[in-house]
């Protein structure tokens, strides 16, 4: 009761326990010694349901970071094909191995793979995410950065041994052209 209360009194956890968009609650209980005395150490977790899923995770994808960009008062990424088709591979390849990592063994690194073939790009980033929800990708760190104007999202959704069924495996690939 004493952890119900403390989470209570904090603004942001209280915010989280009346927040009417959370569905599902689970909360973990674990006692332990601290100086001599019993403790108990409580958490919640919160959940709310995934958006319906429309069958194209690009689609939502690159929804989802237009949304970003317009919260961020950001003009819109441009999609480039090209580096559509550098993420896709890679996530292809990085599934294969089972390794998301931006850089492959056996494979160029993506950096070069991505000025070898997007002459216009000055500069270039690339994040990894493996995720059931590819929206998530509008949580990128590059996302917010003024000078990215291109934008490549690359998803295979497939089986892991390390990471579990059914997952999006994303590559992004952000990139600044020369104006």
């Amino acid at each position: 009761m004493a952890a119900h209360l403390s989470i209570e009194q904090s603004p942001g956890h209280r915010r989280n326990l009346l927040d009417s968009r959370f569905v599902a609650t689970g909360i973990g209980i674990a006692y332990g010694r601290r100086s001599g005395e019993r403790e108990a150490i409580v958490t919640e977790v919160f959940a709310k349901p995934s958006p319906p899923r429309t069958g194209d995770p690009i689609a939502e994808a690159y929804r989802s970071v237009d949304r970003k960009r317009i919260d961020l008062q950001l003009p819109a990424l441009r999609r480039n094909r090209i580096l559509e088709q550098l993420a896709l591979s890679h996530a292809q390849r990085a599934l294969d191995l089972d390794q998301p990592k931006t850089d492959l063994e056996g494979s160029p690194p993506l950096q070069d793979q991505i000025f070898a073939a997007v002459h216009e790009a000055s500069s270039a980033s690339v994040e990894f995410l493996v995720s059931d929800d590819p929206t998530l990708v509008s949580g990128s760190k590059n996302l917010a950065d003024r000078n990215n104007d291109l934008i490549g999202i690359g998803a295979i959704r497939g089986d892991s041994s390390r990471y579990g069924k059914g997952r999006y495996w994303l590559v992004v690939i952000y990139a600044a052209s020369r104006r």
